[in-house]
């Protein structure tokens, strides 16, 4: 769906005389049980306005734009004027999505939608969160019912936008009996990129003497490590931040968001922001952002760091609603937010924004690392749910397309005769967007030796150069304390190059 700036007297919420116009009843209701649900309700008409309710949950982007969900808790009602109008009942990737048209011209209008289930993965052990969330938290509990998610860490601090708050806290909140979330999220966002802190005892307050490049965005991790110890979670929310092989050399990120913001529901934010942009001949659009990410990611684990894959969406910023841009952890028995997490840290995970992938390798899911004495093949056995469809299975190995496999096929076999990594994708058919699944990656051992690529490590030693070149610091005591950053990444990196174990 096409949604367009309109003037604020253009927006419409149910402020409609009776006269000439059209009582709106819609009524969302589970397909199973035939009661009311939670659902992301779209409505617009011919000319691409969008029509809410009432004005508590709108907001727009940061680009200006508004955005057209509105969460419904199972009803929808409004007065409309007359005309041809489109609704969609959006409940996140589990749920087929549910859409139809009207003509208002007749005194009332009361359709019923039943959300059908495409699937049910808690029945599977596999539970829902997201890493990126900008929502308000007296609208959380809400939201997340609406995108049917389980796990959300809210961001409540992002640099200017610090408040203290005592209630914004890293404890758990329940409902729904395995729902959760915390509000002591924090986000510093600055020239080198940005960093997600989550699971902190409250929020951290970068918003003192911080400046684009200054102090450096490192700086920011040991200071998190001051406060907390090892009581913390940072992602950095997208790969291809400049500060990238900095933030990897310190040892202490947990993950990076491979299914991030710049994927929309409706579409791909088509660049790299301010981070290191990528070869558009080489990774065109509107998939060459998601792909780029993704082969940055690959670099990442030939490289030998020991990092997962997250996924975010940014919601309250950018077009999505929570949870678009999601990780299924594998969490067996009754979910709490710590085993959601232990889950994701160890893997046993995939990342999504639309086609369910539940694989499991010689009977073991994502995050499990194979160890043998001599080469060892492997048999992949993979199941997809997806609203859209499917364009390709594929099995990446060592950070290239190993085998694609159709849609239809879900048996496979992969061979190793020395040690290295790999992962299934799904790619979706979606003209205009970028819908993919992947897990997180296998490991393999062959005879107790590590793998590690020396051309992936010296593309982040080349990249740091870049970047080193790329700073303009004018005190001369601060541009001091960057580079200490940088000299040590250098010395890292270096030494991921001298012990490489393949080309």
């Amino acid at each position: 769906m096409k949604t367009t700036w309109l003037p604020l007297l253009l927006i419409c919420f149910n402020s409609y005389s009776q006269k000439d116009s059209v009582n709106f009843d819609l009524r969302i209701l589970d397909d199973e049980n035939g009661q009311t649900v939670f659902s992301n309700v779209r409505l617009w008409n011919s000319a691409g306005e969008n029509f809410y309710p009432d004005s508590l949950y709108f907001w727009k982007t940061f680009l200006g734009k508004p955005f057209p969900d509105y969460p419904a808790s199972g009803t929808f009602n409004m007065r409309l004027p007359q005309g041809k109008y489109y609704y969609e009942a959006d409940r996140g990737p589990e749920y087929f999505l549910m859409k139809d048209s009207f003509e208002a011209v007749n005194n009332s209008i009361s359709p019923v939608v039943r959300m059908k289930r495409l699937a049910d993965l808690k029945k599977m052990n596999w539970w829902s969160g997201e890493l990126h969330v900008h929502r308000k938290i007296d609208d959380i509990e809400r939201l997340m019912k609406c995108g049917d998610l389980h796990i959300a860490p809210v961001i409540t601090s992002w640099n200017e936008q610090y408040k203290e708050n005592s209630k914004n806290t890293g404890v758990p909140k329940k409902f729904d009996d395995n729902r959760f979330y915390t509000s002591s999220g924090s986000e510093d966002e600055r020239g080198g990129g940005a960093l997600l802190v989550l699971n902190t005892a409250k929020p951290m307050d970068f918003s003192k003497d911080r400046r684009s490049e200054y102090p450096a965005l490192a700086a920011s991790v040991d200071e998190v490590l001051k406060l907390y110890g090892n009581k913390y979670w940072i992602d950095i929310d997208k790969p291809y931040w400049w500060d990238v092989p900095i933030l990897l050399s310190t040892g202490k990120i947990n993950s990076v968001g491979i299914a991030n913001n710049h994927m929309n529901q409706g579409g791909v934010f088509d660049n790299e922001a301010w981070g290191r942009p990528r070869d558009t001949a080489q990774y065109r659009s509107p998939r060459g952002n998601g792909y780029y990410a993704q082969d940055i990611f690959y670099k990442m684990l030939n490289a030998g760091i020991n990092i997962v894959p997250s996924a975010g969406s940014a919601s309250g910023v950018l077009m999505n609603p929570v949870g678009y841009n999601r990780v299924y952890a594998y969490v067996k028995n009754k979910l709490t937010y710590e085993k959601w997490f232990k889950s994701v840290r160890k893997g046993r995970t995939f990342i999504t924004n639309g086609p369910l992938l539940i694989c499991k390798v010689d009977n073991q899911y994502p995050g499990y690392q194979f160890s043998a004495a001599k080469p060892v093949k492997l048999k992949i056995n993979t199941e997809v749910f997806s609203r859209d469809s499917i364009e390709s299975i594929e099995i990446i190995k060592n950070g290239a397309l190993y085998k694609t496999l159709p849609p239809s096929t879900h048996k496979s076999e992969i061979t190793f005769d020395k040690s290295g990594w790999f992962l299934v994708r799904v790619i979706c058919n979606t003209p205009g967007n970028f819908r993919f699944a992947s897990t997180a990656p296998y490991h393999v051992k062959i005879a107790g030796k590590k793998y590690i690529s020396k051309s992936s490590a010296q593309f982040f030693m080349s990249w740091l150069d870049d970047r080193a070149r790329s700073l303009k610091i004018a005190d001369v005591g601060q541009a001091a304390e960057v580079n200490k950053y940088i000299d040590a990444a250098k010395i890292f990196w270096q030494q991921r190059i001298d012990s490489a174990t393949d080309d």
